[in-house]
C-alpha cells in the first residue's frame, strides 16, 4: 500500500504538471485535455471521468480486500459471502452466504473457483473427504457448476487448473475450470519436483506457461505439454539436485551439499549456462530476466549469464523514482493486464500510465485516491484499502 500522506477529505487538486506541460502552461494544456467533473460515490453512480469516459462506482461493499473481475462483473469474496456486481451499472447481481470461510478464490473465464479445507463439523465416526474442497460457481448466476476434492497444484492459461489426487502413485489431473471437465491425467510419483515454466513479460507479471517441468531424483528432466499432458522433451542434469527455478526458459537446479545452484537452458537441450555458490537463502527470480541474491545485500544477476547487473538495475529504479517524484506521481505498481499505473502523491484520484523516460500519460480522475488497480481486457477497476467502494472505467474510454 502506498501512503498518500494526507487525509482523504483534502480537496483534490489538478494532476502534477509533467515536463511537457510546464513550458506550455497548465491552464491552456488542461483546457485541451478537458475538465474532469467528480461526483459523490453513490451506489452504482456513473460519474464523468473525462471526454467520453464514465466512472461507475460500486459502493456499499463493506470489505473490498478481496475481489476479482470476471468479464463485466465484479465478484466480491469475504469470509461470509460471495457477491457479484454489474460493472456497467454498479448494481448487485447475486449474493451467496458461506457456511465457512474460503481459503482462496480465483476467476477462470466465466467461473469463480473457491477452495476450502474440510472443517471438522461432522460426527466423530464420519470421515472428512480427502483433499481440499473445490467449488466452481457461474459468475453470471451464482449457481454451483461443479465440486471436487483434490489438492491444488497450480493454474495455467486462462481456464486451466492442475490438481493432485491420491493414489498409488498419486495422479496429476488437468481441469478446465469453467466446464469442470478433465483434460488429461498422468502419474505424479513422490520424489519428483514439478513447476510451471513461467515466462513473464514484465515486472509484476505472473507470466504464461506452456509446459510443466519435472525433475526426478536421478536427474531426468521432462517437459510436459500443459494442453495435452504429453511429454514433449526429456533430458538429464547431474543427479542429486532439487528444482528451484523454472523461469523464462531457464532451469535452476540446487545442489544443497555444494551450496550451489546450476542453471540450464530449457530451450536448448539443457545446455549449461552458469552456476552460483550461495550462502543462506537461494537466489530467486526478481524480474523477467534477473534473479536476486539476498545474502548480505541484494544483488541482481542476469538470468542467463550470471553477470552482476546490480548497478544497472539500481540505476534504473532510481531514475524511474526520480522521474515520478519530480513530476509529483507515486507508483501504484504494475496492474494485472500490464499497465504500469501511477497516482498523484497528494490526496486526489488522478491515475496515470507510466513508461520510463516518457511523461506520465494522464488516464482518469477517480472520486477518491486508490492504491490497487486491476486491468482486464475491457475494464480498469481500482480501490483503496479500508474503503467500501470500487471504481470501474471502460478501457475503451481511456487514452491508452
Amino acid at each position: 500500500m502506498i501512503d498518500l500522506g494526507v487525509p482523504v477529505d483534502h480537496e483534490p487538486g489538478a494532476p502534477p504538471a509533467p515536463p511537457w506541460v510546464r513550458g506550455f502552461g497548465r491552464r491552456r494544456t488542461f483546457a485541451l485535455l478537458g475538465v474532469l467533473v467528480i461526483c459523490g460515490g453513490l451506489l452504482g453512480a456513473a460519474t464523468p471521468a473525462g471526454p467520453g469516459a464514465e466512472i461507475v462506482t460500486v459502493g456499499g461493499l463493506g470489505d473490498t480486500s478481496a475481489y476479482e473481475v470476471a468479464g463485466d462483473a465484479l465478484v466480491l469474496i469475504t469470509s461470509a459471502r460471495i457477491a457479484a456486481y454489474d460493472l456497467g451499472s454498479g448494481r448487485p447481481r447475486w449474493e451467496l452466504r458461506l457456511d465457512s470461510p474460503p481459503d482462496s478464490a480465483q476467476v477462470y473465464g466465466d467461473a469463480l473457483l473457491i477452495t476450502r479445507r474440510p472443517r471438522g463439523t461432522r460426527p466423530a465416526d464420519t470421515e472428512l473427504p480427502e483433499g481440499t474442497e473445490l467449488v466452481a460457481y457461474d459468475v453470471r448466476t451464482g449457481a454451483v457448476r461443479w465440486t471436487r476434492h483434490a489438492e491444488v497444484f497450480g493454474e495455467f492459461g486462462e481456464t486451466g487448473l492442475l490438481v493432485t489426487e491420491p493414489g498409488t502413485p498419486p495422479e496429476l489431473v488437468s481441469i478446465d475450470v469453467p466446464r469442470g471437465t478433465e483434460l488429461w491425467r498422468r502419474p505424479a510419483p513422490d520424489g519428483v519436483d514439478r513447476d510451471f515454466d513461467w515466462r513473464p513479460a514484465y515486472i509484476g507479471d505472473g507470466g504464461h506457461s506452456d509446459n510443466l517441468v519435472e525433475l526426478a531424483a536421478d536427474g531426468t528432466v521432462t517437459a510436459v505439454d500443459l494442453r495435452s499432458g504429453r511429454a514433449v522433451s526429456t533430458g538429464a542434469v547431474p543427479a542429486g539436485g532439487g528444482e528451484r527455478i523454472v523461469w523464462q526458459g531457464v532451469l535452476g537446479v540446487s545442489y544443497a551439499a555444494e551450496h550451489r545452484i546450476r542453471f540450464y537452458d530449457l530451450d536448448d537441450r539443457l545446455r549449461p549456462l552458469w552456476s552460483f555458490a550461495y550462502t543462506g537463502q537461494e537466489p530467486n527470480p526478481c524480474g523477467p530476466e534477473v534473479v536476486c541474491d539476498y545474502a548480505d545485500q541484494t544483488r541482481w544477476l542476469d538470468l542467463r549469464t550470471g553477470e552482476d547487473v546490480t548497478a544497472r538495475e539500481a540505476d534504473r529504479d532510481a531514475r524511474e523514482g526520480r522521474e515520478l517524484t519530480a513530476a509529483g506521481w507515486a507508483r501504484i505498481g504494475p496492474a494485472t493486464g500490464g499497465l504500469d499505473l501511477v497516482t498523484t502523491a497528494h490526496a486526489s484520484g488522478w491515475i496515470g500510465r507510466y513508461a520510463p523516460g516518457k511523461p506520465v500519460s494522464v488516464l482518469v480522475r477517480l472520486p477518491q485516491p486508490v492504491d490497487r488497480c486491476t486491468a482486464t481486457a475491457a475494464w480498469l477497476v481500482c480501490s483503496r484499502t479500508g474503503e467500501d467502494a470500487v471504481y470501474a472505467v471502460r478501457l475503451a474510454q481511456l487514452p491508452l
